[in-house]
């Protein structure tokens, strides 16, 4: 007999079992992850220049404009 959770694999799972398990292993799976997907994130949308003061808020204003944007689009 195979347990996760509360369900017991070897006997009917409901559709709402189905969903709380599944939402359940992707939140733990996000919250084990989170520091990395952050640091991926952020190494995707860092650009190596240097700019002047003056101009380093707006370019932050559009890196997060851009990841925000980007984390929007669904891909299938």
């Amino acid at each position: 007999m195979i347990i996760t959770g509360l369900v017991d694999i070897n006997e009917t799972v409901s559709a709402h079992s189905l969903r709380r398990e599944v939402r359940q292993y992707v939140g733990n799976v996000y919250r084990y992850h989170r520091q990395y997907i952050y640091d991926v994130v952020l190494y995707q949308y860092r650009q190596d220049q240097v700019l002047p003061a003056e101009r380093i808020h707006d370019h932050f204003r559009i890196v997060l404009l851009e990841i925000l944007g980007d984390a929007q689009q669904v891909k299938w």
